[in-house]
């Protein structure tokens, strides 16, 4: 599994999104060789960026870690910047704290993990999901 790159999903999503990177300095607040210093080092622009990012692109941040699947798998969850939506079967999104059925269907261990990981901050949960996809690719070589 490839370690996830922040930076390469900014650069995915700004072309999605037919943005432009100055654009995404100017609502940073920082200097396009700062964004340009980022891109050429491919490093991950610090935690306090990623919200402001993802509401510049108007995307959650599990979309901008590339993530979106692997921790909801396929129950069509989105959590975004602004309220926690589901899609239903009829690709309707409804506000998923008005349906409880989707926590039913998940595990005890699910669950908890969900609630564990939701309590903490954004800096946070980057790093618990750098060092999940560490362990899973440690696991799977070693499984295999």
């Amino acid at each position: 599994m490839l370690k996830l790159s922040i930076m390469n999903n900014i650069l995915f999503w700004l072309d999605k999104k037919n943005k432009k990177p100055s654009e995404l300095c100017d609502a940073l607040g920082i200097s396009d060789s700062t964004f340009s210093t980022w891109k050429k080092r491919m490093t991950d622009p610090p935690a306090k960026y990623i919200l402001p990012i993802c509401e510049f692109l108007s995307i959650s941040y599990y979309q901008l870690l590339g993530e979106d699947e692997r921790i909801f798998g396929n129950k069509g969850v989105t959590i975004g910047t602004q309220s926690p939506t589901i899609t239903n079967s009829s690709n309707v999104e409804v506000n998923a704290i008005k349906h409880e059925n989707l926590v039913n269907e998940l595990s005890e261990n699910e669950q908890e993990l969900l609630r564990v990981f939701n309590r903490l901050p954004t800096k946070e949960k980057i790093k618990l999901l750098n060092i999940v996809y560490d362990y899973e690719e440690e696991y799977l070589k070693n499984n295999s």
